[in-house]
């Protein structure tokens, strides 16, 4: 029989699959909190006595939490370490959660909703700062491209469970099961070790943090990709934004026929990370993977805009474009997040919770401006979503290029070159980066 001890040894040392489902897991959070109570919106509205439309914004405010707090998140764990921020973060989510299960007012539910959504915008930003803090190169893009991967399920499992759960125990039972979610996951976070060593935290203090914002905005690179990701991901969102008025008032499709389409394209999205996981085990160079999945984004979408402008328009031609252009995005998606935080090593935590900012801003901007749009000009909703999809992949793409031209192409050599400060192995830093950082690092510490 095993003694304390030695579980306790036992229970602070998972293997690296646990640690993958762990992550996963806190990355499909903001899926769950969000496609899991999409069917149950009639129902809180019929529940809480609220005119019909207001409970869609039960999802807007909990976006709207989610995009306020990862500037402060990722600052917080680096400071405070990551699983004490994990543990926090997760324990705030069960609780709004359990507040949105017992609200008695659609006030009261969406004040819940907010607080939930800002704990998300926290938890989510860790795993990828985790993955960075012990891993980097192809085995960093690999595990983030797993998590991906997993993650990727979520969308298409919540909202049929969401249903399920809707239909045998009524909608307050999906918030606590919410609840219950992220209570586990804080659970399991006790049994997860620090990544982050005491003597590689920053101070916590307010000019200490708005100084290091200024020197990761600083860096050409992490700003860059950040902003390639944000449109390839708004790219790949307007689609999903604007499909319920394309596939069931456009086209006529049924409410089941617009779910089981919805779950056929969101396999896109693990496909393509899936396939980001492979090339990275096979230690594929980053600048290959990201250029192959931005031009698939941008073939497809371009071909779906001129299917678009044909007479008559094509609707049904943007699913296989919304499918390909999410196989695209994923393929290129992790290995984006990992490349742009190389530069600053030191502030992953931050530099995470500063893109994480950075896309959902411009993911928040570009489907609410072409919702606003298609509800006024409806006959016009195939051919702006096609037009809006193909400029942001162009975006994304012609920014790449032009930053992978003056760093080089992200070029990789041997990992031995450097040694990581927390023993992990690093790649070589783009031409320049490593005199900017070493300048940021020269004003933080002044």
């Amino acid at each position: 029989m095993k003694s304390a001890s030695s579980l306790i040894a036992y229970r602070m040392q998972p293997t690296r699959t646990q640690k993958l489902v762990f992550l996963a897991a806190i990355a499909a959070l903001t899926s769950l909190g969000v496609d899991m109570s999409l069917p149950a919106i009639p129902a809180i509205e019929a529940a809480l006595a609220a005119s019909t439309g207001h409970g869609i914004m039960t999802s807007s405010l909990f976006m709207a939490g989610f995009a306020l707090t990862p500037l402060f998140g990722g600052p917080l764990s680096d400071s405070l370490g990551r699983t004490r921020i994990m543990i926090l973060s997760l324990a705030g989510f069960a609780l709004a959660a359990l507040g949105c299960a017992l609200a008695p007012s659609l006030p009261c539910l969406l004040a819940f909703r907010f607080l939930q959504g800002c704990a998300s915008g926290i938890a989510t930003t860790l795993p990828l700062a985790v993955v960075g803090d012990r891993l980097t190169g192809p085995h960093a893009r690999q595990m983030m491209s797993e998590i991906a991967t997993l993650s990727s399920f979520m969308p298409i499992l919540a909202p049929a469970l969401g249903s399920s759960i809707l239909h045998l125990q009524g909608w307050r039972a999906l918030f606590a099961l919410e609840a219950g979610y992220a209570c586990l996951l804080a659970i399991v976070a006790f049994a997860m070790p620090e990544t982050l060593p005491v003597n590689a935290r920053q101070a916590l203090h307010p000019l200490r943090i708005l100084r290091n914002c200024g020197a990761l905005l600083d860096q050409p690179i992490l700003r860059n990709l950040a902003l390639v990701y944000g449109l390839a991901f708004a790219c790949t969102f307007c689609f999903t934004a604007v499909s319920p008025l394309i596939l069931i008032q456009r086209m006529g499709l049924s409410r089941s026929t617009y779910a089981l389409i919805f779950a056929i394209n969101s396999a896109g999205s693990i496909l393509g990370a899936g396939a980001s996981a492979v090339l990275n085990r096979r230690h594929v160079q980053a600048h290959r993977i990201v250029l192959t999945g931005l031009l698939l984004v941008v073939v497809a979408t371009t071909i779906g805009l001129l299917l678009q402008f044909r007479q008559p328009a094509l609707p049904a031609a943007l699913l296989p474009t919304a499918f390909v252009a999410l196989f695209g995005f994923n393929l290129a998606g992790p290995s984006l997040l990992v490349e742009a935080l190389r530069p600053a090593p030191h502030l992953r935590g931050s530099g995470s919770g500063l893109m994480r900012s950075i896309f959902t801003a411009l993911n928040f901007a570009t489907s609410t401006l072409l919702g606003v749009f298609c509800a006024q000009h409806l006959d016009l909703t195939e051919r702006a979503a096609a037009a809006t999809m193909a400029s942001l992949a162009g975006a994304a793409l012609v920014l790449y290029l032009a930053t992978a031209h003056r760093s080089g192409g992200f070029q990789e050599v041997d990992p031995a070159a450097f040694a990581h400060p927390h023993g992990a192995q690093q790649e070589t830093l783009p031409p320049g980066s490593r005199q900017r950082l070493q300048g940021a690092a020269r004003r933080m510490n002044s």
